[in-house]
This record gives structure tokens, C-alpha cells and sequence, in this order.
């Protein structure tokens, strides 16, 4: 594993005010009957897009993620204890009693800190001069969702390629980008060449094309990993759901390229749109959070910032402690990844750190 550590961060905290309110940046809610997309703001995109694909493989043609930029800060949003819907989004670094946990972050003595969050909790459990203490209101990390329609897709994650063209002639390769709709019910993540006017997924075998869908923000904190159906890894990024399950978003090879779509804990691969049609691959890679390895006080570079303690840069860790796997913060100060849990502030030397 990567243990080249340094101490430069590549995505700084978002503005937190003296009296513990937050500057938050959320994602554009989906409408109906959206305008339709401005060809600038497509322009846009399709420029930024194509500026961040990288080539790679997957054994199957699968090519690395690209970031388009590397400064753009996480997305943290804001959560009242017990809020289930907005959870469908959030990062999740590990597990107690049988419910997840998520990074979480909240305004506290002389700084922001990093703790975690379980769906039972009244707020955010941060470990502090040997204590867990619990404060609200907090924020969770979750991934961004923009809403193309209004230009606020700059920052589209490419997750793929399609070549389209007549034939005979040579094909022009598009990237593709995660995307999402609301539809009966439920929230299917899908594909979304940036090109075009529609974000497509697969449902009930076949292609399902609408013009009102959000798509994925880059975030160097997300990469590709290898899926094994049926035996998903735990915390992979949710693009939606669908009778209370959640939609994984994944990508897979098919005739025309790499193309984004959706996988559920039970399913038998990625679902993705092909030739109007639902395909589902039982070769396929799962987006997922970065977690690099280390220990003792060490921060990778490229480390997520996510509070800051005074002068002192406060990092998104996870540890294993007590047979459970644990959020909590580590800095270059401290050494060791910091836990609030069990009324103390747990310190475990062995950890990993969210990073690029």
C-alpha cells in the first residue's frame, strides 16, 4: 500500500463561522419540468470533462477515474439527528451494532473537529481531551450531486467512454459521466454522455432516457475498485435507491464503451443502459472512498482536511477498535487516529486516512 506521507492538504475546509453556524454549499434539488439544458453550460462540461480523462485499464477497457480538479473542496451537508433521507448519500467508514457509521464534523472549543455519526445519535460524537462529548448541529460527508440544466456541472466526475459514429466512418469517443433520476419511486443512478440532453438507465430491461437528473461531482477522495456480486465491499458511494435499498453506482464494459450505471447489494452485476436496453455485467467496478493506510500520527498527502483545531489541520481517519471499525480525526499534532466512543477518546496508532 501507499505509504508515501507528507503534510501538504489538497482540499481545504469550508468556511465555518466563530459562532458555530455553517457556510454550506448543497447540492441543487431535482425538479419537474425543468428548462432545457443551455448549450454553454453543456459546452462547459463537456470541455471539463474531456480535460480530465485519463486512459487506463480494467481488463475489459475500463479506464482510471479522472479529477478534474483537485481543489475543489468536499461536499458537507448539514444534518438534524435522524434524518434518514439525507444519510442516503453520506459517506460511510464503518459499522457498530449493526448500523453504519459516517464521518461527521461540528463547530467546537477553538475549532471545527471531525468525529462520527450513527443514525440513533442526537449529534456528532467528537473525541476531546480524553472524552467523547456530542455536539449539533453537525454536517456529514456526502458526495455532490449538481444539477445540469443549471451550469452547475464544471466539475462532472468522468466515469467513461462510448465511441458513437455512421458507419464506415471513424467513431468520436465521449466521456461519460454518473448520473441519476428520480422514477417511480425510486432514485436510479445511470449514464450520462455529456454530449447529450439525457441522463439513461437501465429498468425492467430496458433503457430508460429522461432530461431531469442531476450528475456526480469529481472528488479526489473517490476511485475505482473491483465489484464481486453479492459480496460488495461496505461504504461504497450510493447514487440512489429503490424500496429502501440502496443504488451503488458502478461501471461496466459493454459494445460501445465504458458506461456508468447502478448495483445493489443483492444483484447479480451493474445494471447499465446498452443499445436501448438494460444490460447487467457480472464484471463491473464499484465507485468507492480512497482510504490509504497509516499509523502513528503519519498524514498522507493529498489527506481530506475537514476541521481544523486552532492553527492544527484536522484529517477524516478510521480505525479498528473494540471489533468495530470507527471515524474519527487525526493531525500532524496528535498522532494517532482520535475516537469519541464509550464516554472516552479512543486512540488507535493503526489507521486510514481519507485521501486522494
Amino acid at each position: 500500500m501507499n505509504r508515501n506521507f507528507g503534510h501538504r492538504p489538497i482540499i481545504e475546509l469550508e468556511p465555518v463561522s466563530r459562532d458555530g453556524s455553517w457556510t454550506l454549499r448543497q447540492p441543487a434539488p431535482e425538479r419537474p419540468g425543468r428548462p432545457p439544458r443551455r448549450p454553454l453550460a453543456a459546452l462547459k462540461v463537456l470541455l471539463a470533462a474531456a480535460a480530465g480523462i485519463a486512459a487506463g485499464a480494467f481488463g475489459v477497457g475500463l479506464f482510471t477515474i479522472s479529477q478534474p480538479s483537485w481543489a475543489q473542496p468536499s461536499s458537507w451537508r448539514r444534518l438534524a439527528p435522524g434524518e434518514a433521507a439525507a444519510l442516503l448519500d453520506a459517506v460511510v467508514a464503518g459499522s457498530e451494532s449493526g448500523l453504519p457509521l459516517y464521518p461527521c464534523r461540528a463547530a467546537y472549543a477553538d475549532g471545527t473537529l471531525v468525529g462520527r455519526y450513527r443514525r440513533d445519535f442526537g449529534g456528532c460524537h467528537l473525541g476531546y481531551e480524553g472524552k467523547e462529548v456530542e455536539v449539533a448541529p453537525f454536517e456529514v460527508l456526502s458526495p455532490s450531486w449538481a444539477d445540469v440544466a443549471e451550469g452547475a456541472a464544471a466539475g462532472t466526475l468522468v466515469g467513461g467512454e462510448v465511441v458513437e459514429g455512421p458507419a464506415g466512418k471513424a467513431y468520436a469517443a465521449r466521456p461519460v459521466s454518473p448520473c441519476r433520476v428520480s422514477y417511480q419511486g425510486a432514485v436510479h443512478p445511470g449514464s450520462w454522455p455529456v454530449s447529450d440532453g439525457a441522463c439513461s438507465f437501465g429498468f425492467g430491461g430496458r433503457t430508460i432516457s429522461s432530461q431531469n437528473f442531476s450528475v456526480l461531482q469529481s472528488a479526489p477522495w473517490m476511485t475505482w475498485a473491483a465489484g464481486v456480486p453479492l459480496a460488495l465491499p461496505e461504504g461504497a458511494v450510493t447514487g440512489g435507491q429503490e424500496g429502501g435499498e440502496p443504488f451503488f453506482v458502478c461501471r461496466a464494459q459493454t459494445s460501445l464503451g465504458t458506461v456508468t450505471g447502478k448495483v445493489k447489494n443483492l444483484s447479480p452485476g451493474c445494471s447499465v443502459p446498452s443499445g436501448g436496453r438494460e444490460k447487467v455485467e457480472g464484471r463491473f467496478e464499484l465507485l468507492m472512498p480512497r482510504w490509504r493506510v497509516s499509523s502513528a500520527g503519519a498524514v498522507p498527502v493529498g489527506a481530506v482536511v475537514g476541521g481544523r483545531a486552532g492553527a492544527d489541520l484536522q484529517y477524516l481517519c478510521r480505525g479498528r477498535t473494540r471489533n468495530t471499525v470507527q471515524p474519527g480525526r487525526v493531525s500532524e499534532h496528535q498522532p494517532g487516529c482520535r475516537i469519541g466512543m464509550q464516554g472516552a477518546e479512543v486512540v488507535v496508532q493503526e489507521y486510514e486516512v481519507l485521501a486522494q
